[in-house]
Formats: C-alpha cells, sequence, structure tokens
C-alpha cells in the first residue's frame, strides 16, 4: 500500500486532519503528505479554511478540483509636563505603532524593474528562507551584503524585503523602451542589525504582506475591486484573522496555485524549489514567475510624508500637547479649556435646520464636535457652514479629507457663495495656480465707506432676526412641553376610563371640586373616632357604652352622601358593623381615588386652556419659514460684504505678504514645471510665509496625505480642523492634523463605507501588545477603528450631533435605510417636484431576472441572465422613453459591473446616449458621495452563487446601504427576488420582502375624491386610523361635512382632506399616536406644515385632548373654513 492510500485512508477515516497531523500519524515528513495530496489525490480529496484535508464523497474528481469553500468577494491620560518629549507618552507610542501599521500596510504597492545598465534592485535567492528556514541565504552572496548595505545607509529612502511570487509585467516607456517590472504577490519585511558580516537580516512577521500592485497586475483592476479579490484571497487562503494558528507558508503556496489555476502562472508554484530556468533579468514572457528575491525599494511617496511626520512628532516637546485636539483626546487638558465665547449668531448662507445649526454652533466652540450625517442629510450644507462662520468669527480653519472628491465638493460649494473665494485648496500646481489668481485680485481691488456701513447694518438686522428665531424655538419648546404633559394626564385619564367609565368621568367634571376631598376627610375622622383597634379593651369598652349614638350619627351623615357617591359608582356598606370596618376603610381609599381623577381632569382643563391660548403649530411653521428667508437674505448680504470688505481691512504689512507669497508660489510652480522638483531656497521661503499669509486667509483644504510640507507642523496652528469622511478615515493619517488644531470636528456616517486595511488582525494584535496599547487605547486601533469610532465616544454627548433631515430621495426609497440603518430617526423632507421620476413607474420596483450565477477567472461573480435584464431596464429607459434624468448601475460585485458596462457600451442605440444620461455602471465605492435620478441595482443573488458570495453580502450591509441611497427618484432592483429573499442574507431578504409590501400598498391605495357615507369607509391600511379619527369623522359628517380619509399628497398621508373647488384643507387629527412628545416630533410637523402649505394647502391640526373637551367646537372650525370665512390661526 502506498502513502496515497494511506492518506486517503486517514482522511476518509478522521475529517479535518491537517497536513502536518497526517505526517506524524504516518512518521512521514509533512513535504511527502502535502505533495500526494496535491498531487495524486487531487479530486478526491478536498481542504477547508483551516487547511484541514477530508475526503470527497465517493472519491470521485469529478466533485471537486480539491479547493477551500469559495473565498469571500469584496474586499489614558498623559501628563505633558517638564522637558519630556512626545516620544515618552502615549502618543508616542501611538505614533511608532501607527509606523509599523503603515509599514505593513502599504497599499500603493511595490515593483522593480527586471534589468538594468546599472546595479539591479534585487537578486535572486537560491530557495526560500520562510519554507526553507534558513536566514543565512539572505546574506551568503556579495550580492545580497551589497543590497543590506544600500538599505542600511542613513541616507537611504530605501528598505529591504523579501519577495515571493514575482509577477513580470511588460512596461513601454515614451520613448520606445520595453522591459519588466517585476512585482512581488508576498513581501516580507526585513530588519537589520549587528552581525558577523556587517549586518543581521531578520524577518519582521511569521506571513508576508500583499503587494497590492502585483494584485493590480493580475486581475488588470484597480481601486476597491484590488481590495475585494484581496478580502476574497485572504478567505480563501485561512488568513482573515478569525483563526489563532497561522497556517504554514509552503502550505499557503500550495493552497493558493488551486485556488487560483487561472492566474498567468508561467512557472509552476513549487514552494521547496524555486525555479532555475534562467535569471529573471533575461525573461521574455509577462506572467508569474516561481522565484524568491531579496530587493530594496523606496516607501511609497504617499505615506512617507505621513511617515516623516508621524517620527517628527515624537521629537516635539510633551508640552506641546497640551491646547491640541490631539492633547486632548489622550487626555492632556489645556490650562484654560474654555470655548470660544458664542459671539454672533451664526451667518446662514446656506438654509440649516435645527440640527444642523446646532452642528455650526457647537464646531464653532467645542473642543470636539463628532457630526453624524446619514445620506441625503445635507452634510455639505453643514461643513460649508462652518467654515464660513469660522472665517467670519476670525479663526483659523483646515478642512481636510482622505477623499479628493469630497475636498473638491466643499471647495466648489464655499467658493461658490460669494463673489470671491474663500476654501484656498493646498495641493497639486492647479490649486496653486487658483491661489495665485486669487492674491493678485485681492491686491488690485478697493472698497467703499458705503460698503462698511451697508455691513453694520446687516449685522444688527441679523442679530435681531437671530434674537426672533431664538424666541421662535423656544416657542415651539414650549408647545411640545405641553403636549407631553397633556399626553401623561390624556394617559391616566383614558386608564380611569376604561376602569370607571365614561359617565363617571363626566359627572366628575360638573362636580364642585372640593366635595369629593371633604366627603373623604370626614370620613376618616369618623372612622378614626369608632377605629376598635388602637386602644385595645379599653377602646372596645368605651365603644359599646357610646356606640350606639355615635354609629347612628355616623349613619345618619353617610347617608346624606350616599346617593351622591352611587352616581359615582362608589356603593357605601348599608349600615356600620364593627367586623365589617375595613371595608368602609376601603370605601375612603376609594373616595379618595375618585378626588384624583377628578383633580385629573381639572389638570386637563388648565392645561387645555393654557394650550389654546399658545400660538398654534401652524402659525409657528409659518413664522418659521418667514425667519428662516429673512435669515438667509440677510446671512448672504453680510457674507458678500464681509468678502468684498476683506481686501480693504489689510494693513500694509499684510499686503505686503501676500505679494511675497503670490511671487514665491510662481516661482514654485515655474520650478516645478521646468525640473519636476521645487528650489530649496523657494520652498524655505513659502514655509516661512504660510503662518503669517494664513492670518489673511484664514479658510484652507488638503487631503490629509498631502498636508505634509505644505503646513507646518506647529501645535494648535490651526484654531479648528474639519474632518470629513472620517468613517472611512484611518487615524494614523488624521494625528498630525489633530496636533496642528487647537478644536476638531468629525462628520461621518458608520453606516456608510468604512475604513479599509490590508493588514492581517493577527499582526495587528501583535503591534498592539508590542506598543503597550491593548490594554487602554483599543479605540486607536489602526485596523478596527476609523477616526468618527475614535472620535464618537470621545465627545461630550452633547457634542454628537445626528443629521435628521433627509432631502435626497423619494420617501419610499430612503424608508427601508430609514428603518434599517437609522433607527427611524430621518425626516425625509424631499421636494418632491424637484425630482425627475421615470413617467408612470413607483419609486422603488423589482424587475424579476434569474439566470444562473457563474464565476470569473479574475475571481469575482456575475449573472449574465440578469446583466442582459440591467440592459433591457436601461434601453427602455432611456431609448424607448427617451428619459432626460441621469442613471446610474450599481452592483456588489466588480465583475458584474464590468460585464453591464461592457454590454451597455457595445450597445448601438444605448452606448451613445450614456454621457448625457451621466450613466455610471460600478460598485458602491465610485458611487459614495454621488446620487443618481435613477439608480438600477444588480445583486446578482440566484441559482449557483457560491457561499464565498454570499458571505462577502453578509458582512456588507454598509455597502448594500449606500448603493441604494444613491437614488433621487426611482430604485429598480433587477434580480431573483425569491433568491434574495432566501439567500440568508438578512438585509438583502428584507429589502425584498419591503418591495413586495410597498407594491402591494400602491395596488391598495386607488383613493378617489369621492366622499363615503356616514360609517367610516373602508381603507387600505385601516390600522393606521385610530378610534378617534372614525369618531370624527362620523361627526363632520352628521354636520353635513364630506371629508374624504386617508389622502395621500407627494409622501404625505392626510388624516382627511376637504376638497371646496380649488380650496383645500388638511384635517389632522394628532395625540393618539403622540403621547411620548417631543421636540423632534414637533419638527416633524413644522416640516409637513411647510410643505403643504407650499403645495396650496390650508392645514388644520386637531389634538385628541381638544376633540375630547368639545369634539362640536373641532367641527365648527371646520364649517367656518368650508364658509370661507378668514383660516383661522389656531
Amino acid at each position: 500500500m502506498g502513502l496515497a492510500e494511506d492518506v486517503l485512508a486517514l482522511v476518509r477515516a478522521e475529517s479535518g486532519l491537517k497536513a502536518r497531523d497526517i505526517g506524524r500519524r504516518l512518521g512521514v515528513d509533512r513535504r511527502e503528505v502535502n505533495a500526494v495530496l496535491y498531487g495524486e489525490l487531487k479530486g478526491h480529496v478536498r481542504q477547508d479554511e483551516t487547511y484541514g484535508w477530508s475526503s470527497l464523497s465517493g472519491g470521485s474528481g469529478s466533485h471537486s478540483t480539491g479547493k477551500p469553500q469559495p473565498a469571500s468577494e469584496g474586499s489614558t491620560t498623559e501628563s505633558a509636563s517638564g522637558s519630556r518629549r512626545i516620544a515618552e507618552t502615549v502618543v508616542g507610542r501611538l505614533c511608532r505603532y501607527y509606523l509599523e501599521c503603515i509599514s505593513l500596510d502599504d497599499q500603493f504597492g511595490v515593483g522593480i524593474f527586471a534589468s538594468s545598465k546599472h546595479n539591479l534592485d534585487y537578486t535572486e535567492l537560491a530557495h526560500h528562507p520562510a519554507v526553507s528556514g534558513d536566514l543565512e541565504v539572505l546574506s551568503d552572496t556579495e550580492e545580497s551584503r551589497r543590497l543590506v548595505g544600500v538599505a542600511s545607509s542613513p541616507r537611504s529612502a530605501k528598505s529591504i524585503f523579501l519577495g515571493h511570487v514575482i509577477i513580470a509585467k511588460k512596461i513601454r516607456s515614451r520613448r520606445g523602451w520595453e522591459g519588466f517590472v517585476l512585482q512581488p504577490l508576498f513581501i516580507h519585511t526585513l530588519s537589520t542589525g549587528p552581525g558577523e558580516n556587517g549586518s543581521n537580516l531578520q524577518n519582521e512577521d511569521d506571513l508576508p504582506v500583499w503587494n497590492l500592485e502585483a494584485l493590480r497586475t493580475i486581475t488588470g483592476q484597480s481601486g476597491t475591486a484590488v481590495m475585494d479579490e484581496l478580502s476574497a484571497l485572504q478567505q480563501s487562503l485561512g488568513l482573515t484573522g478569525e483563526s489563532s494558528e497561522l497556517p504554514p507558508y509552503d502550505e499557503l503556496l500550495l493552497r493558493l496555485r488551486n485556488v487560483r489555476p487561472d492566474w498567468p502562472w508561467v512557472e509552476v508554484l513549487e514552494p521547496y524549489e524555486p525555479c532555475r530556468d534562467g535569471p529573471l533579468s533575461r525573461i521574455s514572457e509577462p506572467g508569474i514567475y516561481n522565484r524568491a528575491l531579496l530587493f530594496v525599494a523606496e516607501r511609497p511617496p504617499f505615506t512617507r510624508g505621513l511617515e516623516a511626520e508621524l517620527n517628527s512628532l515624537c521629537e516635539h516637546p510633551a508640552a506641546n500637547l497640551r491646547g491640541t485636539a490631539l492633547g486632548s483626546l489622550v487626555g492632556v487638558r489645556a490650562d484654560d479649556e474654555r470655548s470660544p465665547d458664542r459671539g454672533t449668531p451664526p451667518l446662514e448662507v446656506l438654509p440649516l435646520n435645527q440640527e444642523q445649526k446646532s452642528a455650526v454652533e457647537r464646531s464653532l466652540r467645542s473642543p470636539l464636535t463628532v457630526i453624524t450625517g446619514p445620506p441625503g442629510t445635507g452634510k455639505s450644507q453643514v461643513v460649508s457652514s462652518i467654515l464660513v462662520n469660522a472665517a467670519h468669527q476670525g479663526q483659523r480653519v483646515l478642512f481636510a479629507s482622505k477623499n479628493n472628491k469630497a475636498v473638491d465638493v466643499v471647495e466648489a460649494r464655499v467658493n461658490s457663495l460669494g463673489p470671491r473665494p474663500l476654501l484656498m485648496r493646498l495641493g497639486a500646481n492647479a490649486y496653486q495656480e487658483k491661489i495665485v489668481d486669487f492674491l493678485t485680485k485681492i491686491l488690485s481691488v478697493s472698497c467703499s465707506e458705503k460698503d462698511e456701513l451697508a455691513y453694520d447694518a446687516q449685522l444688527r438686522i441679523h442679530a435681531r432676526i437671530a434674537e426672533r428665531i431664538e424666541q421662535l424655538q423656544s416657542d415651539v419648546d414650549s408647545y411640545a412641553e405641553l403636549l407631553s404633559a397633556l399626553g401623561d394626564r390624556a394617559r391616566q385619564i383614558e386608564l380611569e376610563r376604561s376602569v370607571r367609565g365614561a359617565e363617571t368621568l363626566e359627572r366628575l367634571q360638573h362636580l364642585e371640586d372640593e366635595r369629593l376631598p371633604k366627603i373623604a376627610s370626614e370620613l376618616r375622622r369618623s372612622l378614626n373616632l369608632l377605629d376598635p383597634s388602637p386602644a385595645g379593651a379599653l377602646k372596645k369598652l368605651s365603644t359599646k357604652l357610646l356606640g350606639s349614638r355615635r354609629i347612628r350619627k355616623f349613619e345618619a351623615r353617610v347617608d346624606s352622601w350616599r346617593s351622591e357617591l352611587d352616581e359615582l359608582g362608589v356603593r357605601l356598606p348599608s349600615s356600620f358593623q364593627i367586623e365589617e370596618f375595613s371595608r368602609w376603610e376601603d370605601t375612603a381609599d376609594e373616595i379618595e381615588d375618585l378626588a384624583g381623577a377628578q383633580h385629573l381632569l381639572r389638570g386637563q382643563d388648565r392645561d387645555l386652556s393654557k394650550f389654546s391660548s399658545l400660538t398654534s403649530l401652524e402659525e409657528l411653521s409659518r413664522q418659521d419659514t418667514e425667519l428662516s428667508e429673512q435669515i438667509e437674505e440677510v446671512s448672504e448680504n453680510l457674507w458678500r460684504l464681509w468678502l468684498v470688505l476683506q481686501p480693504a481691512r489689510l494693513t500694509q504689512e499684510q499686503r505686503r505678504l501676500v505679494g511675497e507669497y503670490a511671487s514665491t508660489l510662481r516661482t514654485l510652480q515655474e520650478q516645478a514645471r521646468e525640473s519636476g522638483a521645487r528650489a530649496t531656497g523657494f520652498a524655505k521661503k513659502y514655509s516661512d510665509l504660510f503662518p503669517q499669509i494664513s492670518e489673511v486667509l484664514p479658510c484652507w483644504a488638503v487631503t490629509s496625505l498631502s498636508v505634509h510640507r505644505r503646513v507646518p507642523l506647529s501645535p494648535g496652528f490651526f484654531d479648528l480642523v474639519v474632518i470629513d469622511e472620517a468613517s472611512q478615515c484611518d487615524i494614523a493619517s488624521i494625528v498630525p492634523l489633530l496636533y496642528r488644531a487647537r478644536r476638531a470636528v468629525v462628520i461621518g456616517d458608520p453606516q456608510q463605507l468604512r475604513h479599509i486595511s490590508a493588514l492581517r488582525h493577527d499582526q495587528n494584535a501583535r503591534l498592539l501588545e508590542k506598543h503597550g496599547l491593548a490594554e487602554d487605547h483599543l479605540l486607536w486601533d489602526y485596523v478596527n477603528s476609523s477616526l468618527y469610532d475614535l472620535g464618537a465616544p470621545m465627545a461630550a454627548a452633547e457634542d454628537v450631533v445626528d443629521l435628521r433631515e433627509h432631502h435626497r430621495s423619494h420617501s419610499d426609497i430612503i424608508e427601508f435605510s430609514n428603518q434599517a440603518f437609522y433607527e427611524g430617526k430621518l425626516r425625509v423632507a424631499t421636494r418632491y417636484s424637484k425630482l425627475k421620476p421615470a413617467p408612470g413607474e413607483a419609486a422603488v420596483r423589482w424587475v424579476q431576472a434569474s439566470g444562473r450565477v457563474e464565476r470569473v477567472a479574475s475571481g469575482g461573480s456575475r449573472n449574465r441572465s440578469e446583466a442582459d435584464a440591467v440592459v433591457g431596464e436601461l434601453r427602455r429607459l432611456l431609448v424607448e422613453q427617451e428619459y432626460d434624468g441621469t442613471v446610474g448601475v450599481i452592483s456588489p460585485f466588480r465583475a458584474q459591473a464590468n460585464l453591464i458596462r461592457e454590454m451597455a457600451t457595445s450597445d448601438p442605440e444605448l452606448g451613445p446616449l450614456m454621457p448625457k444620461s451621466e450613466l455610471l455602471v460600478d460598485t458602491v465605492h465610485r458611487f459614495q458621495g454621488d446620487e443618481r435620478d435613477v439608480m438600477v441595482f444588480s445583486p446578482v443573488v440566484s441559482e449557483g452563487i457560491r457561499e464565498g458570495s454570499i458571505h462577502f453580502l453578509r458582512r456588507s450591509p454598509n455597502l448594500f446601504n449606500v448603493a441604494i441611497t444613491r437614488a433621487r427618484s426611482a430604485l429598480v432592483v433587477v434580480g431573483d427576488k425569491a433568491a434574495a429573499e432566501s439567500s440568508g442574507v438578512d438585509y438583502l431578504a428584507a429589502f425584498a420582502r419591503y418591495v413586495t409590501d410597498l407594491s402591494g400598498a400602491e395596488e391598495r391605495e386607488s383613493i378617489s375624491d369621492d366622499v363615503g357615507g356616514p360609517e367610516y369607509p373602508a381603507i387600505a391600511r385601516p390600522e393606521l386610523v385610530s378610534d378617534w379619527e372614525r369618531r370624527f369623522y362620523a361627526r363632520m359628517y352628521e354636520s353635513g361635512l364630506r371629508p374624504i380619509p386617508q389622502y395621500d399628497v407627494e409622501k404625505y398621508t392626510l388624516d382627511f382632506a376637504l376638497i371646496d373647488g380649488e380650496r383645500r384643507l388638511n384635517i389632522e387629527v394628532d395625540g393618539e399616536h403622540h403621547r411620548d412628545w417631543t421636540g423632534d416630533l414637533c419638527r416633524r410637523d413644522i416640516m409637513r406644515n411647510q410643505r403643504m402649505i407650499e403645495l396650496g394647502w390650508d392645514v388644520i391640526r386637531l389634538w385628541v385632548y381638544e376633540l375630547d373637551s368639545d369634539m362640536d367646537e373641532c367641527v365648527q372650525r371646520i364649517k367656518e373654513w368650508e364658509a370661507g370665512s378668514a383660516f383661522p390661526v389656531v
């Protein structure tokens, strides 16, 4: 019996054995076991994600190729005193931790030339030391020692690495040169130390890091698609960090060969014997080579600046942390942490709702403000308003994002608000040219005294309007507070009514206030005299002697109350008996309870009287609209005048600095154009001038990785740093920005795209332990925490602001995300008149398309039938219906997006229409921050989808949230609904059911303007109608009114609509479902009132407390409207 038969018999007998276990059982080397498992037994055995082996049923090779399950698709308080350096504080530990993380998380990739006229940057190794365990191979040749010397030089920007599985990429220069760049797929970072030959190389980690540049070459993809493939590979190779046991490196390589057989392998991947068929410097064919290299390479320029700043920061005095946003986050408090005075009310150069105003106000004075901005809630408006107001209040502010597009959007929006730009963009030459152009203009303009007077006048008007707005908000709060009190009383009265009956409460209403308390008090006094228990035998004797006279008197008094109490449901005993004394005590309790119920009714009467004297919600809505328009107009005037006056307020010295700065920038631009580098002298001049020029130009924008050398690394240089897209942002790249600012604003949404790292979880855990951060500083985790995750728990509760008004999408589109991701907190304020719906179609539709899922060679899933159906929908929309809005298509899978794009582009009729409709077909990451009138979503889920793809979807609810909330007017899902519902992907199944429910509701909601009879008519959703609405409908009908219940207008369903020719009245009955009234509910109703008034409706809002108190008076108010009298302000 041979080894293969022995191995097969063993794994058949016991599943899950690893190669080492099999080798031990059989007494053979693990390499020999691997050789037969991947050789003779291929097709008879399979390996799971933990590298355990099992037999395929029947031993037939037709079931599998031995691949694993399919992979996922996608991708202390510190003292700062004395002369200590930051390196000696927790910030120093964090910096060193982040530096190591960055070195291992190099997402920009490494490549070296295969051949050169000079010394090569690599040397080929006889074997891979991670497989052989022999590190001497790294320095046993002259060439190896030369490379170590290059990396060890103090002036060198290069580091030394060990690479394996080499991708040869053919390139061609502009001058016609052709050659190969070598890109190791796996890279081990090596460290150098003293040794016999000058340096001793040590491998810093058990397993390598991925070279993303190599993955880009293999897959032909870029951006997030590479991260998706990386995630899939990590899942397939068991490198997700879920297991504490790392796979042996040689088995990892063997596994890779099996899970990616379609990759362009030029040489067979053999971990034990690297190929020696000629040197790589002489290859002629691109593809993947089985080689091991020792090589030197530079750190990517994008992270070099960050690494330099983290290293530099460690050398700063620890005392510098005081007064910085960074210091505050690690517990280093400033001696005086008073926030800036509130000063003048914020300008509203853009319309702001209550949460947006709060976000702006807190950002201007709080040490740390965290703003959560769900889709369509006006985040860019908030950012723009913060920057404008910070500048207006004399603060120096920096806006930053890791995302270039986010900076572009904010720059364009802020600089469009006035006659001159405010936000200066740091970065490439094109941005510098804009700054030069602005500086030149600022020196050539003037303003008049008239402008100064106008500015002062507008400032006074703005202050008066702001006071009125503050008073209005106080009125809204009072309104909500009284409603809440009414709700509490109504709940208690409802309980009393259910126990005592409506007639009893009606009698209590007409009973004298002190009557019941007086009866209860007299009854208690009499019972106290008749109570036999307190004085024992003596009291009992006295009772017998005096009892008959006292009892007769008591019974006579009780008889005078009997009929009165009987009407209130209190049944008095017919006579007094000592044995029934406790029953008389219970009767006294019952009368006191009745008095309490009467007190509740009197309290409700008082509250209703006070409520009727308050300004009505309709009037508050009107005032809110009026004041908002006024404050916006005055703010725009103020801001325009402030910008006009800015040049005139420069001192002569400041004007000189502006001119010198502009001249320096011009020189640097010319130097860069001529030589591609900056002149050292002028670069220093630029650095020296920037602190002074930023006093003149207070507002700057930069991407987080390009701030190095453009802004001084000085503590508290800016009063405020505003960081956007914080949920996608790693903490490391923001640490230098937090050091540069006194205060920070963090803006993000944890339910949208998250920070992604290529660093393995086990590596990260070891680094946290190594730098002493694992116990108390896990919030600073490089892999698992975004900047938003750090900021949210660090900020004071009142400085965490949720934006809740959604203005982008049709309510049917956003409502799923509202409930599934945002706990129903979003208030939909979308103006339907601005939407571009597809004619005659629902806002959310599901187009059934089944098909079969297939996996493509480069990785990923696609469904051709579904792609065909998507293109069919696009043709119907753009070709047949000639829809003139914008359109987008999203799929969670790169392969599906590519297929749909290819099919759409090649369609002779559809292809030419793509530019006009701005048709973008891609995965979610390309759409973050973007939107379209119509979005088509292709989920791919159908027959044949692999478990790895399902696993990826399960882990990606945030991607789905981003995908569906890009749609403004219509969301069309093209896919297999039944497969989605049974997929095991909770959010996808829930969404499929949501679409089904919407479709059913639309079929039921065909409501005409015809009214029914005296009984409340049958409607689609009777569970939404309260008993009060039904009773009020009957009373209105009885009085001659003909209201239409449950009438739909845009996203709102009106309780009642009364239509009189061109006049329309919205009648709302509130309170039944609003017992726990809050200011947020009040804001929702104000928004609704404002929108209904804009649409030409009058609004009367009635509360169940009013209906309960006097329903006829409520009906009379409706009749007065119908009669055409002046619209009542109630």
